[in-house]
């Protein structure tokens, strides 16, 4: 009874988070996959997001030799995720 009841909130939550993390993988692999092998792939993208979901890690190996406005696509990328996730699970 309970959970048919919170079955609506649940499946709004997971339907915009997947939305919200599909398109942080996919703007990660997009922008940084060349550079940063973590994010070489979008499986790969994914699986570092769901690391960095956990908290394993905000820096990623192959960052201390970007430079100018990649290392900046980066900090933006890893600020955004950290924030979008933050405030989305927040909110429900």
């Amino acid at each position: 009874s309970t959970i048919q009841k919170a079955l609506h909130n649940m499946m709004h939550f997971f339907f915009v988070f997947a939305i919200l993390f599909l398109m942080l993988a996919f703007m990660a692999n997009f922008l940084l996959g060349g550079r940063i092998h973590v994010f070489g792939t979008f499986g790969e993208a994914c699986s570092a997001q769901v690391r960095m979901l956990f908290g394993e890690f905000i820096y990623a190996d192959g960052v201390e030799v970007l430079s100018g406005t990649a290392l900046m696509m980066y900090w933006l990328y890893a600020i955004s995720f950290m924030l979008i996730v933050f405030f989305t699970l927040l909110n429900f």
